[in-house]
């Protein structure tokens, strides 16, 4: 698992969201690592290489609708794995 985080060394521009605290992308290897303003953390493949480059390409694209879109309704299949257990804020 370390060597696949190892190759997430890429976060879009930072913008505010609502649900989405934080999301790094592998253009190279089709993952995004979610973490969401409860705390929660997923790892998701096999998502849309257009999409992550849109996604760095673009400043003001919404991040929960990035993942809402790409990674829990994409249409490639994508999969996922939870990664952490929600913390109190």
């Amino acid at each position: 698992m370390l060597t696949i985080i190892n190759t997430l060394n890429s976060a879009p521009a930072l913008r505010s969201s609502t649900c989405v605290e934080r999301v790094l992308v592998s253009l190279k290897n089709a993952y995004a690592i979610v973490t969401f303003k409860g705390g929660n953390t997923y790892f998701y493949s096999k998502v849309s290489r257009r999409a992550i480059a849109t996604l760095k390409m673009s400043s003001t694209e919404s991040l929960g609708f990035w993942v809402n879109k790409y990674c829990k309704n994409g249409a490639n299949a994508v999969s996922y794995t939870h990664l952490t257990l929600p913390t109190k804020r």
